[in-house]
This record gives C-alpha cells, structure tokens and sequence, in this order.
C-alpha cells in the first residue's frame, strides 16, 4: 500500500508498506484505510521532489522486476519483504549522511 501527499511546491511525502492481513482473532495493528489487523513487514518513506528515485520508487521497481520475472510477490516469504525494508531505510540513511562510520556508529538514523 502506497500513502502519499502532494505539496504545492512540487514536493512530496510517499510511505509504502507490505502488510499481511490477518484473521481477527489474531493480535495485529491497525492501518489508515485497512480495514483488517495486519503485520508491518516493511515500512518505508520518502520525501523530496516528484520524480527523485527515492526508496519508495526503488522498492517500487524491485516489485516490478520480480513480477516481470515471472514471480508474484504476495507468494514470497515475508522474511525477504523485512530485509529489503530494513537495507532499503539503512542505505538512505548512509546516503543522507544520518549514519556515519568511521570505527563505530556516530549518527544515529531515528526516523
């Protein structure tokens, strides 16, 4: 699911998610416009000008290269979909410069 606002500067905000529903019985969150409890596999949010490639078009394009592949995403483990949200968030942070390295960890990515 793709949330995203459009600002008049022609700036945007776009948050992707990979969600699971789940049966309602079970313990899970609830999201804007879902109207099952669902498990967050990946969470990921871009902001800048349309058109900027950020994580969210990225994570977009990898969707479409595995389909194009002849798999379908929905039946991958959710496993993969946590990795790549995880490496996804680590690498902008290292490319914002929010994390720095030099013998440890000097910046701290916390959003």
């Amino acid at each position: 699911m793709v949330w995203w606002n459009r600002r008049s500067d022609g700036r945007q905000h776009r948050v992707l998610a990979v969600l699971e529903a789940l049966e309602t019985s079970k313990i899970g969150v609830r999201v804007p416009d879902v109207s099952a409890k669902v498990l967050v596999h990946a969470l990921i949010e871009q902001e800048g000008p349309a058109g900027d490639d950020g994580p969210v078009d990225g994570f977009l394009l990898l969707l479409d290269q595995i389909r194009d592949g002849g798999s379908e995403p929905e039946k991958l483990p959710s496993l993969i979909f946590r990795m790549l949200g995880h490496h996804i968030q680590m690498t902008r942070c290292f490319h914002e410069g929010r994390i720095g390295s030099t013998r440890g960890w000097s910046k701290v990515c916390l959003n």
